[in-house]
């Protein structure tokens, strides 16, 4: 699957994450695995200003268990993170995937984990179901 990080702040309304091709939201699509299925989430950094020049805003994507939590705390689920957690964030233009293996059912959070992305709207619900 692949999820495309929109964010220009001179742009509200495309705050968010999005599946490729489609309008950004915020929260972004829920995305629903299966437990114990293999799973590729690739980041696609999408955020230029409405006249084409870049942003300048490095993003990355992160499944975590709760969203709230303080970014410094933040732990990835399964290792589920392209950039961050001490990678190189994904800068505009570029992209980045992040292969596992969902070890838990229940209802988790993908983020992006830089300072307040979520509170910005960069984050959407990733349930693994049984």
């Amino acid at each position: 699957m692949l999820i495309a990080a929109l964010v220009p702040n001179t742009t509200p309304s495309r705050i968010g994450f999005a599946v490729e091709g489609d309008e950004p939201t915020s929260p972004g699509p829920t995305i629903r695995v299966r437990k114990g299925a293999t799973v590729t989430l690739t980041l696609v950094n999408d955020t230029y200003l409405p006249d084409g020049r870049p942003f300048g805003v490095p993003h990355n994507l992160a499944v975590v268990a709760d969203k709230e939590v303080v970014w410094t705390e933040q732990v990835p689920l399964w290792g589920a993170h392209a950039g961050g957690f001490g990678d190189p964030n994904i800068s505009e233009g570029e992209r980045s995937s992040v292969t596992f293996v969902p070890e838990d059912a229940g209802t988790f959070y993908y983020i992006c984990a830089n300072v307040d992305h979520v509170h910005r709207g960069m984050w959407g619900q990733f349930t693994v179901e049984e």
